[in-house]
């Protein structure tokens, strides 16, 4: 059992709130993932369409003033079609991420997280910790001034690119897995400009008949019990 990206789409939107649906039906069970920027919004909230009880990985992360992230995850609770909703504290220009992963049989939660900020190119996420095996990590980078292209770092899949236009905040997010240690998401924009990102680390936990308890991707630790 492992990690499997499953789909990514991304939009943007000025305004008190913004809806996105995912492009495919999501599964039950599956981890649902959503990654937030807004301009001058320091807090947003996220419901969906399945009633999925969504939960904040990590704190928000900003460059001072401007340019917000968060990431946010839930477990879907059946299978079928899924609309995600965030609505800021305040209207804004939001750029909005929603992503599916699976991991059969596992509960999520989330192990750890980084933020950092600057003004410089390529750009770092920061270290994101990373205590078990085979974890996935998430990145999500926003920047507000240019509309940007945007370059993974090494390791990192780009799963989304929404680049700063006239409606709504520049969104990257990135992905790795399955990762043991530590990992940094250095990415690249096309010039230096004002940036703020957050790493988050997700476990994966597989009960095993009551026999024992798999954490991340690596079956050859077994906890029991």
């Amino acid at each position: 059992m492992s990690w499997s990206f499953v789909q990514a789409t991304s939009s943007g939107h000025v305004g008190a709130s913004t809806s996105l649906a995912y492009g495919s039906d999501v599964a039950s069970g599956n981890l649902l993932v959503v990654a937030v920027s807004t301009f001058q919004t320091s807090t947003v909230s996220i419901s969906d369409s399945q009633g999925n009880t969504w939960q904040q990985s990590g704190p928000y992360s900003n460059n001072g003033s401007r340019d917000h992230v968060s990431i946010w995850y839930a477990t879907a609770k059946s299978s079928g079609a899924n609309t995600v909703t965030v609505t800021p504290s305040a209207s804004d220009f939001t750029g909005l991420s929603v992503l599916e992963y699976s991991y059969p049989g596992a509960t999520f939660s989330v192990d750890g997280s980084v933020t950092n900020n600057g003004n410089t190119n390529p750009v770092s996420s920061g270290s994101i910790p990373v205590n078990g095996t085979g974890e996935l990590a998430i990145v999500a980078f926003a920047q507000g001034n240019l509309n940007d292209a945007w370059t993974a770092g090494s390791g990192f899949t780009n799963r989304t690119s929404e680049p700063n236009g006239s409606s709504f905040e520049a969104l990257y997010v990135d992905d790795d897995f399955p990762v043991s240690s530590a990992v940094d998401d250095s990415g690249s924009l096309a010039a230096a400009d004002a940036w703020t990102a957050l790493g988050v680390s997700f476990k994966a936990t597989v009960s095993s008949g009551g026999a024992g308890s798999f954490i991340g991707g690596d079956m050859g630790h077994c906890i029991g019990f």
